[in-house]
């Protein structure tokens, strides 16, 4: 009775672990995917920058690696890399690798959007004075306020799936929810995995569901998703 007691207890402590590790990667991954995705749109549509076009290709190609292999890469890249901070064993590597995954998804909402502001807004606030940080943040946040809620969204549920390239880079300390939904699985716990796949099935259906409503607003729908940025 005192082993199955103490068994729970140490089963719930690292549920709530990798439920916390989850929430806090998919938070912070949506943030940052957001601003570098905001940034990246407006460079290669609203500006003649040279390279432009090399920019949004860049941004795109995590999109064509399977997670596994840039899980890998991530690794190797720490490995060999004469880095003067550790990074395995921390949130940090976990972080760049969701982030890296997430950039395709957030720039493929934020391109259509960012191309249906009208030129002529930013061109009078800069003829009134304005700076171009003002002008980003009195014109472009708000008309851009549903892309970046909808990028926001759909990198977290990203982020908070991710097995393939979570299984190379986590440690005992910072295991995520799909590492840990996998190990229970891997140990025979199936009722537990399946309680907790109800629980993460529900909550990713609201925010694709969110998603999908939001980015309705600003005509990208789900089957279009990647079609936007070549519009």
């Amino acid at each position: 009775m005192k082993r199955s007691s103490v068994v729970h207890a140490a089963l719930a402590a690292s549920l709530v672990g990798s439920l916390e590790h989850s929430v806090i990667l998919a938070v912070s991954a949506g943030v940052i995917v957001t601003v570098i995705c905001s940034l990246v749109a407006y460079i290669t549509v609203k500006t003649k920058i040279r390279g432009r076009g090399l920019l949004d290709g860049l941004t795109t190609v995590p999109i064509a690696v399977p997670s596994i292999i840039l899980g890998v890469g991530v690794l190797y890249w720490y490995l060999v890399a004469p880095l003067p901070f550790h990074l395995y064993g921390t949130l940090v590597i976990l972080l760049l690798a969701f982030v890296t995954i997430g950039l395709p998804y957030g720039l493929r909402y934020m391109t259509p959007a960012m191309a249906q502001v009208k030129d002529e807004l930013e061109e009078a606030a800069t003829a009134s004075g304005a700076t171009w940080l003002q002008s980003f943040r009195r014109i472009y946040l708000p008309l851009l306020a549903s892309a970046l809620l909808a990028s926001f969204l759909y990198t977290m549920i990203v982020a908070f799936r991710e097995i393939s390239a979570a299984v190379f880079l986590y440690s005992p300390k910072t295991q995520v929810m799909s590492v840990e939904i996998y190990n229970l699985w891997s140990n025979g716990s199936y009722p537990v995995v399946a309680a907790l796949g109800i629980v993460l099935l529900v909550v990713l259906a609201v925010l694709i569901l969110l998603a999908r409503i939001i980015a309705s607003r600003f005509g990208v729908g789900g089957k279009n998703l990647f079609q936007g940025g070549q519009e």
